[in-house]
Parts: structure tokens; C-alpha cells; sequence
């Protein structure tokens, strides 16, 4: 809601705006289409906002396209945005985003969502098996 409605200056009277905006949307709106209008509006390097061009920056395709790895780095840049795009144009990979991986395999094969062989090779090499990004 502060992103897309309200002023950056912290104050007790922002929040409690912000408090009454996210109770009246979250009874009218789904709360897919909330994670939706978040992800297209949220920062995820420098100049880089909304999911769909994080994808293609970072990985030159659209988010449907992207592998659990590929996505859980775009997810992994939160909250530093400008950080996460400087390991990646520097092709480093943070012990954060490896725990991070763990945590999102553990979940996909808890869940069933991929394959104990599918989980096996999700690892962060694969994020530089790529041409290296392009300057901007």
C-alpha cells in the first residue's frame, strides 16, 4: 500500500493510514491480485521495476519461463535490491541466496512439486551457465 498510494515519510499517521488501506483492500481484492500489483511495482535493482522486466534483465525471459533457481535469486533480492544486482554483474553467488535455495527445495519437494532428481541439480551454478549480463 505505501508503495503504491502513500507518501515516503515514516510517521505514526502514515502507518495507521496504511493499516486501514490494507484491511479495505484485503476484503475487496483477491490476495492473488495483491501479490500480482506488488511484484509489478516492487524494485528489484537499479531502474529495474516489476517482475517482468527483473526476469528479463536478469535472465532475458518472462517470469512464467523462469527455473526454481532463476526465480528464487529475483526473490532473494529483497530487501537490497541494488546489492543482489551487483552479485549478479559481478556473477557472485551470497551464502544468503544458498540458504534461501535450500529452504525453497526443501519446500518444492515437500510439497511434490519437483522431483528428488529435479531438486538434486537445482543448485546456484546454474545461474552463470549463461552469457554474462548486459551493461546498462
Amino acid at each position: 500500500m505505501k508503495n503504491l498510494f502513500l507518501y515516503r515519510q515514516k510517521t505514526l499517521a502514515r502507518k495507521l493510514v496504511e493499516g486501514i488501506l490494507v484491511w479495505a483492500v484485503e476484503r475487496q481484492v483477491p490476495k492473488r491480485r495483491i501479490l500480482e500489483l506488488y511484484l509489478n511495482c516492487i524494485e528489484f535493482g537499479p531502474e529495474i521495476y516489476g517482475i517482468k522486466k527483473a526476469a528479463a534483465v536478469y535472465f532475458g525471459q518472462l517470469p512464467a519461463d523462469l527455473n526454481p533457481v532463476e526465480a528464487t535469486y529475483i526473490m532473494n533480492l529483497k530487501p537490497d535490491p541494488p546489492y543482489g544486482y551487483r552479485n549478479w554483474r559481478r556473477r557472485r553467488t551470497t551464502q544468503q541466496f544458498i540458504r534461501r535455495l535450500e529452504q525453497v527445495k526443501t519446500r518444492l519437494l515437500d510439497r511434490e512439486w519437483v522431483t528428488p532428481e529435479d531438486a538434486e541439480i537445482m543448485v546456484p551454478e546454474i545461474l552463470w551457465d549463461r552469457a554474462a549480463p548486459v551493461r546498462r
